[in-house]
């Protein structure tokens, strides 16, 4: 038996040593010598296999908790960026409302403001009368969950995420 064998040749190795002491008679001493050496380096080599396989699922363990640790570094670093964006955003467009400026021109980019279609808020579902509702039996998508997952970084097919009034052209 070698250091490369597996657990499981290293098992069946050792099964097939013991069954085969089990079957010697009294007599054959030198042989039984033989068996319990290699039933003794049978049961070392398992060990160590053993030690070696625990030591290499604790290392896995430990490796992923340092990926998920350093997944929720860049997720807190992105929304850090993301906030500072919006803000930056947000800032942008307030200045150029204050100042009744619709487009801004860079050398290499354009900021302009555009008003969003108006839309409606249902504040209270059951108050709007019944000639305004409809009883739909169709596959709607929910716009919630996939701004959710756009939000999170996960790729939607066929879904783009808007962020609001401000447009970078670029030209």
């Amino acid at each position: 038996m070698n250091s490369t064998c597996t657990l499981y040749e290293i098992e069946d190795q050792l099964v097939f040593l013991l069954e085969t002491l089990e079957g010697l008679s009294p007599e054959e001493d030198e042989i039984r010598a033989e068996l319990e050496e290699l039933i003794t380096r049978a049961v070392r080599m398992e060990i160590q296999k053993v030690d070696g396989i625990s030591h290499m699922l604790a290392h896995f363990e430990s490796q992923a908790q340092l990926a998920a640790d350093e997944s929720k570094r860049l997720q807190t670093r992105k929304k850090a960026f993301e906030r500072s964006g919006e803000r930056l955003e947000l800032y942008v467009r307030n200045v150029m409302d204050l100042a009744g400026v619709k487009k801004l021109e860079g050398q290499t980019t354009t900021l302009s403001l555009r008003i969003a279609p108006a839309s409606v808020l249902i504040t209270n579902f059951e108050a709007v009368p019944a000639e305004y509702k409809e009883i739909r039996a169709e596959v709607v998508i929910n716009k919630d969950a996939v701004k959710k997952a756009l939000k999170g970084g996960f790729e939607v097919p066929g879904a783009d995420l808007s962020k609001g009034n401000l447009y970078l052209v670029r030209r």
